[in-house]
């Protein structure tokens, strides 16, 4: 099962404030449910918002999806090299897609709207990264490696029947 993240959505305003100054206010608020699938990952394709593989992209991104909340102080400048901020808000993007398929906003609009501070994003976006390759930690790494190994160097059965798929 999937863990739903949530991301709040919001319009905001910059009004006079009465005094000679601005301020900002916010109107709109909506809270939506946040989570890879399958269909968000094709939809990312047929958008345009990522490119290449992105299984290949996340393996890239191995050591962030380590991390958990505590460890984001200890990041170095070679972590943070690896991380795109819009990056981050594509895949956040695609998981709102994934939690609804019928998403109103396009990826601007979701822009626009997406107010989280940087460490907020980050968080997300590595809860993301781990809910879609997996915790990564050192006890079940070797699984993950030995499962897609075995995965991609079976070989089909020659004594299963071959579906007729002519009607």
């Amino acid at each position: 099962m999937k863990k739903i993240h949530a991301v709040t959505l919001k319009e905001t305003e910059i009004v006079e404030d009465g005094q000679g100054g601005f301020k900002q206010i916010t109107k709109g608020v909506k809270k939506i449910p946040c989570f890879i699938t399958n269909y968000s990952l094709k939809m990312g394709k047929d958008l345009g918002l990522t490119e290449g593989s992105l299984i290949g992209d996340l393996l890239k991104l191995m050591p962030l999806a380590k991390l958990d909340k505590d460890d984001l102080n200890a990041m170095n400048s070679e972590d943070f090299d690896r991380v795109d901020e819009v990056e981050m808000m594509k895949l956040i993007y695609l998981g709102c897609i994934g939690a609804d398929k019928n998403l109103e906003e396009d990826f601007d609009d979701f822009v626009s709207k997406y107010h989280g501070d940087f460490s907020e994003t980050l968080i997300l976006y590595v809860a993301l990264l781990q809910d879609t390759i997996g915790n990564m930690n050192q006890k079940n790494k070797n699984k993950f490696a030995k499962g897609l190994q075995n995965s991609v160097s079976k070989t089909p059965d020659k004594n299963k029947k071959k579906l007729n798929h002519h009607r």
